[in-house]
């Protein structure tokens, strides 16, 4: 089984999340498992930031744990 990779982006007016199995990060052009980007909410704190981001790993990782994660 392939682990997975959950890469997170906070951005100064977005936040983007992204999964890809560690299987295919030798491949030329591997296949990413989910995407996903939502633009920061005006006014929104760091808090507010983390727990959207929590929950769009929650959302494209559907149940699994991912094997990393980078920020």
């Amino acid at each position: 089984m392939a682990g997975l990779i959950l890469a997170c982006d906070f951005g100064g007016t977005k936040l983007s999340a992204a999964v890809v199995e560690t299987a295919v990060l030798a491949d030329a052009d591997p296949v990413w498992r989910g995407h996903l980007r939502r633009f920061s909410p005006s006014g929104a704190n760091a808090q507010t930031d983390i727990e959207t981001m929590i929950g769009m790993g929650r959302e494209l990782l559907v149940g699994e744990r991912p094997s990393y994660i980078g920020i």
